[in-house]
């Protein structure tokens, strides 16, 4: 079997432009919401309405409205619906997924110098995006598309040791791509011929999930004006694994031996024979990598409440700075008509990159009205522009096509969210909606959009409370090419997603049930006003 030898630098200087691209920062910035099914029924528009552990990781100055410590678990189920659509033919794959959703434990307590203030610390861990997906796209190609082409196209004029060890080189140590002729070491053919029928078929599995942990503090000044900030150690984990195939279904493509050693060959242009071959039955193109990133980011934000009845909100979200690393590897196999089979794997044992990802900061702002103590409206607006990401590694210009079509590509879009919470103790009910803008800034409708309709009802003690929501989320059409569009038909992808989310939560005394008044009180300068909170246990949130 013919071989080609590459070194190991040129094997990782093919994987880090060929892998890694502006896709993967979008991937990592545009994520959905996640936590307690109470902010999730919501659709996560609690900007400023507050008093969930949630707010942690959106607007910690919701955390100031609390009056209670809070411990809650929070799990669920997902099933993500991926349909296909490529030349007509059309597929279905349901992925579901048991998942951790949320676990946060929260204390409050009164200021020492002034009980109208008090702060809490909140200690979280929350699962923002979760990539459990399975994608299959099958169909036949109109005529002149293969991914051959592409690789024959980047095969053209280089002499064997120069072909991508990972793409085209890979064909040619399994003779999909062969030589023209063996005195001209830089023109090839393939063995697939494009004037036939056959079937291109793209498996692909999607799973990991990004789950932050916070530190958060939230203080609240005369239950007038929260203030918030929170440290969030975000960890990711994506796997993907893609596997191609282009399969002669009707043995169209066929090359037979005569009696006369001479052999008959379908191929519309002049092929080899190797014994043991014959015609191309199929090949499988598979890429496998797994991403792990560690990241840090701040979060900082206020909530002003105007009246008893209206609260403003104002949050901001700093980039998140990802230390990443790949773990990949590339694996090609053929299959022939008269039984042989080859596989070539690239490099032996896997290979290792590491690089740093930077995702867009986020500004939002936050409206919420309280009508008669028993109902809120919400709604929260955010602005990302994915222009801001970025990749970098040690390996200097590495990442210059990506970042370049990452400020070229992409833009600065929305978030919407919006929700109604009806408290008629001890039943709560709640419904939401979220609109995600595309990363090429279509928004509430278009590709690439995400729409998500929530709805949710708790019970609630002085002690626990129950919560449960149900979202399913709409993602806009997304146009994809399996290869290079110059010789792939389009294939559209939509996913439906659904999502049921319990939690189950314990809650502590109020913060203020302890304090001694009189203390305050006595401490309180002659000349100076007593402060305003006197009484014990007087309830100072509306809502």
């Amino acid at each position: 079997m013919k071989k080609l030898m590459y070194s190991l630098l040129l094997i990782i200087t093919y994987h880090s432009s060929f892998s890694q691209n502006d896709e993967d920062v979008i991937r990592y910035s545009n994520i959905g919401i996640g936590g307690t099914p109470r902010f999730l029924a919501l659709g996560g528009a609690m900007g400023a309405l507050g008093g969930d552990m949630s707010c942690a990781s959106y607007n910690p100055a919701g955390l100031g409205i609390s009056i209670r410590s809070d411990l809650n678990f929070a799990f669920g189920l997902n099933f993500a619906n991926t349909r296909t659509d490529m030349n007509g033919f059309k597929n279905q794959q349901l992925s579901p997924a048991l998942t951790f959703n949320f676990l946060g434990l929260s204390g409050t307590a009164a200021d020492s110098k002034n009980p109208d203030n008090r702060y809490t610390f909140a200690f979280t861990l929350n699962q923002l995006q979760n990539f459990n997906q399975e994608i299959e796209i099958k169909g036949r190609p109109t005529k002149g598309k293969s991914i051959t082409l592409d690789m024959l196209d980047n095969a053209k004029g280089k002499s064997l040791n120069n072909l991508d060890p990972l793409y085209e080189g890979m064909a040619y140590n399994i003779y999909v791509l062969d030589l023209l002729d063996t005195n001209n070491l830089n023109s090839y053919f393939s063995y697939i011929d494009t004037s036939k029928s056959f079937l291109q078929q793209n498996k692909i599995s999607k799973s990991g999930r990004i789950n932050e942990l916070a530190f958060s503090f939230g203080y609240s000044i005369e239950d007038r004006v929260y203030l918030g900030g929170t440290l969030a150690v975000p960890f990711l984990k994506f796997s993907y694994q893609s596997d191609y195939a282009e399969i002669d279904d009707e043995n169209q493509m066929y090359i037979k031996m005569n009696s006369d050693s001479t052999f008959t060959s379908s191929y519309s242009y002049p092929v080899f024979y190797y014994k043991g071959l014959g015609g191309i039955k199929e090949f499988h193109y598979q890429t496998t990598y797994t991403t792990t990133a560690t990241g840090v980011n701040i979060k900082i934000g206020a909530i002003w409440r105007a009246s008893d009845f209206i609260r403003i909100g104002l949050y901001y979200h700093s980039p998140t700075w990802y230390k990443a690393k790949d773990v990949y590897f590339y694996d090609f196999s053929s299959t022939w008509d008269e039984g042989q089979s080859f596989s070539y794997t690239v490099p032996e044992g896997g290979g290792l990159y590491n690089y740093r990802i930077t995702t867009p900061s986020k500004i939002g702002i936050a409206l919420s009205g309280i009508y008669s103590n028993k109902m809120s409206f919400n709604c929260d607006y955010e602005l990302v522009d994915y222009r801001r990401g970025s990749l970098r590694s040690s390996d200097i210009g590495v990442f210059d096509n990506a970042n370049k079509a990452l400020r070229e590509k992409y833009t600065m879009t929305g978030n919407l969210k919006a929700g109604i919470e009806l408290n008629t103790k001890p039943i709560i009910f709640r419904i939401g909606w979220a609109s995600y803008g595309s990363p090429f800034g279509q928004q509430i409708s278009g590709n690439y959009v995400r729409n998500a309709f929530s709805i949710g009802a708790g019970f609630k003690t002085s002690d626990f409370y129950f919560d449960l929501a149900i979202i399913k989320a709409y993602a806009g059409k997304q146009v994809f090419y399996m290869y290079n569009p110059k010789y792939s038909d389009p294939a559209n992808i939509q996913l439906n997603l659904t999502q049921i989310i319990f939690s189950i939560g314990l809650i502590g005394k109020r913060y203020d049930e302890n304090i001694d008044y009189e203390k305050y009180n006595q401490s309180t300068q002659p000349n100076s006003n007593p402060p305003q909170n006197s009484e014990p246990g007087k309830n100072r949130i509306p809502y």
